[in-house]
């Protein structure tokens, strides 16, 4: 799983996650073989509640470690 583009404003882009980062983790639970949407799945949760995740990144030897809380994500059709 890739991030593309974080959306501004969004718990993962305060939280510093990067375009081109790979999700390797949810809540500790490896994302391989998952597919985007049952990743999307793993990531949704009760608005304010806690979720991890760990990050590959490019030029980082060990995964980055994000901790954030859910919210509401709106999304905007034209921006």
């Amino acid at each position: 799983i890739v991030v593309v583009a974080p959306m501004e404003d969004t718990p993962a882009w305060r939280a510093g996650v990067k375009s081109g980062d790979r999700i390797l983790k949810i809540n500790g639970e490896s994302t391989k073989g998952l597919s985007l949407v049952e990743a999307v799945a793993k990531m949704r949760g009760k608005k304010g509640s806690p979720i991890s995740l760990s990050l590959g990144r490019d030029g980082s030897e060990k995964p980055v470690e994000v901790k954030l809380a859910r919210e509401t994500i709106k999304i905007q059709s034209v921006r």
